[in-house]
């Protein structure tokens, strides 16, 4: 019996000695396990080789704070991106966890299965409703907003400033005596003296009340554009009161962009020929009556080129060509002064929404990250997007970035009042369809009829998806 014992002893000093062997080899095993989980490298494609810099210094920022996960951003082609993306993902190799894409892309992307839902609650904290909009697919938010692209007014405060100041000439006054008409005035006035019943100061303070300001005349309705245009005449220079790009579907969609339902999944949510449409192509049509502008000879650039030159007193111009703007007024190239204002809406009932297009940021469905990822796109187009619009031009989708410039914050207002395109691939040649039917009515053709085959149109696409 006692020498059983020490062998039992023996026995189980072994058993023990193998079993903290083992957990021991458990441990580094778990701990092994866990590093190789949190040393994440994510790839992030773009396509915009004009934001190298930026989405470099942003990898850089966030890699730094977020220990065991590496972005890398990747600059792709854009011809065959989207598609591009799927062929990697599938493969299996070298494919994006991470990427930037339009959100007219969206639907295309999301049926391919290159998306995850975003869940995160703070979603409505960042951005505005058309920023979700955008954004959100089969009632679903795929991806994160970015920054967008729309359009505005702009007008030459110089002129506008003269205008007010009274400093042009009375419409229909242009041949006649203006001196004397005013002398006459002066000496009429003079001569009756102040009406009975007011004082001289009470005079002269409503004359004060009655002074025009810039703001006055900047318009917010077309009816109000009108009103300018045959109240008062522009500056000898000017050879357009307003004048845009009539070629151009992101311009003239702010005409109907309130006024329409185009973004359903099936046939029965779209709805074109409204009464409201109607009655604002209308207005458009009209118009060529007052500002005449010849399809022809116009396009973006050169209507640019005629604001700069102090021909044009009011336009609609993107964010690109904003951007050109405020770079010649930098350079000296723009010898006027200038300011935005949201487009003028059809009338005081019908609502006007201008067209916007968002860039978006999206986590791969294939990803073997998504935590990871979704963690940098949100620092992307959330914490990071107060350095975007001074680094590269672009204005922040989320509602949270400090919109410091006149620029940024006429666009952003622009931008939250606006529309976007149908990101259902059934509808993917709505854009082409819209702008021939703008054409159309521009060239006087029945408004109701181009209503009407735009929607057949559109509802036949979605019949057959």
């Amino acid at each position: 019996m006692r020498r059983g014992i020490p062998r039992t002893i023996a026995v189980l000093l072994a058993l023990l000695v193998f079993v903290c062997g083992a957990f021991t080899y458990l441990d580094m095993y778990v701990e092994e396990e866990e590093e190789e989980i949190g040393s994440v490298t994510l790839q992030f494609w773009y396509t915009d080789s004009s934001m190298t810099s930026y989405y470099n210094n942003a990898a850089s920022y966030f890699n730094k704070r977020n220990e065991g996960i590496t972005v890398v951003p990747v600059l792709a082609d854009s011809s065959e991106y989207l598609d591009d993306i799927y062929n990697a993902s599938v493969a299996g190799t070298d494919y994006p966890d991470i990427y930037v894409i339009s959100d007219v892309s969206l639907g295309k992307a999301y049926l391919a299965g290159l998306t995850v839902p975003v869940t995160d609650e703070e979603m409505e904290d960042q951005f505005p409703f058309v920023a979700l909009t955008a954004v959100t697919y089969e009632e679903k938010i795929i991806g994160y907003p970015f920054y967008f692209d729309t359009s505005t007014l702009v007008y030459n405060e110089t002129y506008l400033q003269q205008i007010a100041n009274g400093e042009t000439d009375p419409v229909g006054d242009e041949d006649s005596d203006s001196e004397e008409t005013a002398a006459a005035e002066e000496e009429q006035t003079s001569e009756e003296g102040t009406p009975e019943g007011e004082t001289a100061g009470e005079s002269e303070t409503a004359e004060e009340e009655t002074v025009l300001t810039v703001e006055d005349l900047v318009p917010e309705t077309v009816d109000d554009l009108l009103t300018l245009a045959s109240n008062y005449n522009a500056p000898d220079t000017v050879e357009s009161l307003f004048k845009w790009d009539v070629n151009d579907v992101f311009y003239n969609y702010y005409f109907v962009g309130a006024q329409m339902t185009v973004d359903g999944s099936v046939s029965s949510d779209v709805d074109i020929n409204t009464e409201g449409a109607i009655s604002c192509l209308e207005i458009f049509q009209q118009l060529t009556e007052f500002f005449y502008i010849d399809p022809d000879e116009v396009d973006a650039d050169s209507i640019l080129e005629e604001f700069l030159e102090g021909k044009v007193l009011f336009t609609i111009l993107d964010t690109s060509h904003a951007l050109e703007l405020e770079a010649a007024a930098e350079e000296g190239i723009m010898e006027y002064a200038y300011g935005y204002s949201v487009i003028p809406d059809p009338t005081q009932s019908l609502a006007g929404a201008a067209l916007a297009v968002t860039e978006t940021v999206v986590v791969n469905g294939y990803t073997e990250y998504a935590q990871a990822a979704n963690a940098f796109a949100k620092f992307l187009t959330c914490e990071y997007a107060e350095n975007l619009y001074a680094n590269t031009g672009h204005i922040s989708a989320n509602s949270q970035a400090e919109k410091i410039t006149e620029l940024e914050q006429v666009f952003f207002r622009e931008y939250e009042r606006s529309t976007c395109l149908p990101k259902n691939p059934a509808a993917g040649n709505f854009w082409m369809l819209l702008e021939n039917t703008f054409s159309n009515v521009w060239e006087g053709e029945s408004i109701e009829s181009e209503l009407i085959t735009l929607e057949d149109a559109v509802k036949a696409q979605y019949a057959v998806q």
